[in-house]
């Protein structure tokens, strides 16, 4: 066993994850029952290492039939649907991409998936669509203040400002503190032109670009990353990241 054990750590370094998910295995099957989830969910994670590395070194093949597998066999591990997405884009099918993302979402509800849709429908100039969708997850969420938070992001990054401030006010902002949501509406009135001493000392606190960013939290080791990974680099965790709209490196 510690020879499996010293083995995986040498592959794990060079990232040959083939070869690592049989070690993995082998360890799955030697370790006792109270040990074994947390070896499953390292295999889980080294597949999923397998696929991205697929992906990037063009093996589009290879990648769909692991993204696949692995959103069959493990539904709520998200990096799979994200990996999933974009072999769909770089095969060219970008309805069967949209229709991934909306089927994940509707099942595990994660809103990594909301922004990754956000991307592709903008980038694509369909944002009605976008629109629609976030709407929709409203109507089925009423009282999911972050989705209208984003909802109110997406508005403010396609422009609609009468849209935005509509459903940035309709959040109680007694209930919900989350600087994201005060930035955004302090810009928005600057758009407006209502502009006063506060506003202007508001947006020296809150940039304008940190408005268009979203950040990503560990919910492991609660490490802050302003780009979204499969895997934390900080504690090593797969499909730990969660948005974060309050911390975002805003002042407090």
């Amino acid at each position: 066993m510690l020879a499996h054990y010293k083995m995986r750590n040498i592959l794990e370094k060079m990232e040959k994850w083939q070869e690592l998910i049989n070690v993995q295995k082998k360890i799955i099957k030697l370790v006792p029952n109270t040990k074994k989830q947390e070896e499953e969910n390292k295999l889980i994670g080294y597949t999923y290492e397998y696929g991205r590395v697929s992906l990037e070194q063009g093996d589009i093949v290879n990648a769909e039939r692991i993204f696949s597998s692995l959103v069959k066999s493990n539904p709520n591990f998200i990096p799979s649907y994200l990996g999933m997405v974009e072999v769909h884009i770089s095969k060219g099918e970008i309805e069967e991409a949209i229709s991934l993302i909306d089927k994940g979402y509707n099942e595990q509800k994660s809103k990594i998936l909301l922004l990754r849709l956000e991307d592709l429908l903008i980038s694509i100039g369909d944002p009605k669509r976008l629109i629609q969708f976030y709407l929709r997850a409203i109507n089925n969420s009423p009282n999911d203040n972050e989705l209208k938070i984003l909802l109110g992001r997406a508005y403010y990054r396609l422009e609609m400002i009468d849209d935005a401030i509509e459903i940035l006010s309709s959040i109680d902002s007694t209930a919900c503190v989350n600087p994201m949501l005060n930035c955004i509406k302090g810009l928005l009135y600057l758009r407006r032109n209502q502009i006063n001493k506060a506003l202007s000392e508001f947006k020296e606190l809150c940039p304008e670009n940190k408005v268009s960013s979203i950040y990503y939290k560990c919910k492991v080791c609660n490490s802050l990353f302003d780009e979204w990974a499969g895997r934390c680099s900080v504690c090593g965790s797969w499909n730990s990241f969660e948005i974060d709209l309050r911390g975002c490196g805003y002042s407090q």
